[in-house]
């Protein structure tokens, strides 16, 4: 998705994009649910920040095209009964499925169908088809009993509310108790869905919380809705990490063991190399997660110092810079491991962070070491520094202590 975006930022002058580390500066993305929450919580001054509010969204995969797919494939059954249409190949009784449903029940029936009302037939119009009456259909309409349309709503609205009750048991795990369920999103506004949820919210936890169903204009919603929240991230929702992020670490042999020892790993990689230039056994390519998955993650975080070092063979160029390897995992929280290693089996290098320290050697603040006795080459440079790491927004940051 990143490259996605800046490809489309570039085109269109957008500035801080950096196609090729497919990064955008100072980009900060809103999700759908919480663009409309935003107006919500503005249109409705009884939900105070203090107030504990779940909100969920009734779209996703139990939501509106849920609910179409489900209408679709019952049209599909009746056509396929149809003595007639029903004769052709399964190709084209699905475009006329997908027709009947796009043409007569997403704009109507889908928005005005009463689950508790109690007509027995109703009628949806079939253009261009032939009578036949034995299965439903005539006079370019097809008959569908009102309970066979109750049971498709009704299956789609189970797992509305299974999803429902699954994020208030969530809240109460964490030791919240939810007052307020906000219902957001364009099928919200179904009248079938919202009596459903009021009933079922009032057969739950003694029916103490309220359902707040906003009439909202649905096409603007979201946009104004990810306006607002950008000027007010103070108040938004807590941010939680979706992915790791870490850096590229080589540990003296003893420092890699004292990590591991003190939480009792047992599967650790621990194959050694001699530093280039001091000989001393390292354990090469481990990685150092600053931000682990699921961590909370606030609008300004800062991560204690990280401590680096570099080796680098002395050289007449009054210049020094030095490299870290950023590395994001959708798995990995343990640090330290080598990247080889099975938990950062799906670790990936996406940049690299630049430390430019010329300025010890241009003021005279660097000296170089002598190779221990036995090892071989050039004097070296040895360059330590703390790195902190920042998120600001949605941007990942990094500088030197002052």
């Amino acid at each position: 998705m990143n490259f996605a975006l800046a490809k489309a930022f570039k085109s269109v002058g957008f500035e801080g994009v950096d196609v090729e580390q497919n990064s955008i500066k100072s980009l900060f993305i809103v999700s759908e649910p919480e663009a409309a929450a935003e107006i919500v919580l503005r249109q409705h001054v009884e939900i105070k920040w203090t107030t504990s509010a779940d909100q969920i969204h009734a779209g996703g995969m139990c939501g509106s095209s849920f609910l179409n797919e489900n209408f679709q494939d019952h049209i599909f059954g009746l056509l396929k009964k149809h003595r007639e249409i029903g004769k052709n190949d399964d190709v084209l009784l699905h475009r006329k499925a997908e027709e009947i449903t796009w043409t007569q029940f997403e704009f109507t029936l889908k928005r005005s169908f009463d689950i508790y009302d109690n007509p027995r037939y109703y009628h949806i119009r079939t253009n261009g088809l032939q009578d036949d009456r034995q299965h439903g259909f005539a006079n370019g309409y097809v008959v569908v009993p009102f309970d066979d349309i109750r049971q498709i709503f009704l299956k789609c609205f189970h797992q509305i509310w299974a999803l429902v009750e699954g994020q208030l048991e969530a809240c109460k795990a964490r030791g919240n108790r939810a007052d307020k369920v906000v219902l957001i999103g364009g099928f919200s506004a179904s009248r079938s869905l919202r009596a459903y949820l009021k009933q079922s919210l009032s057969k739950y936890d003694g029916g103490r919380i309220q359902l707040i169903a906003p009439t909202i204009n649905h096409g603007t919603t979201v946009s104004n809705g990810a306006v607002l929240r950008a000027f007010n991230k103070e108040h938004g929702p807590q941010r939680f990490a979706r992915s790791s992020y870490g850096l590229l670490r080589h540990l003296p042999k003893d420092v890699y063991d004292s990590k591991h020892q003190k939480r009792n790993h047992q599967d650790t990689n621990e194959r050694t190399q001699p530093a280039p230039c001091t000989g001393e056994p390292y354990v090469r390519i481990t990685i150092e997660w600053f931000i682990k998955k699921n961590d909370m993650i606030p609008e300004d975080w800062t991560r204690k110092p990280i401590r680096c070092q570099h080796f680098v063979k002395r050289c007449e160029d009054p210049q020094l810079v030095v490299w870290e390897a950023l590395y994001v995992s959708d798995s990995a929280t343990a640090s330290f491991f080598k990247k080889s290693h099975a938990r950062n089996k799906d670790c990936e290098r996406i940049g690299y962070i630049r430390v430019d320290m010329s300025f010890l050697k241009q003021e005279g603040r660097l000296v170089p070491k002598p190779l221990p006795e036995g090892v071989v080459g050039d004097d070296y440079y040895e360059v330590e520094y703390d790195l902190i790491m920042k998120v600001h927004d949605r941007d990942l940051q990094c500088r030197n202590p002052p």
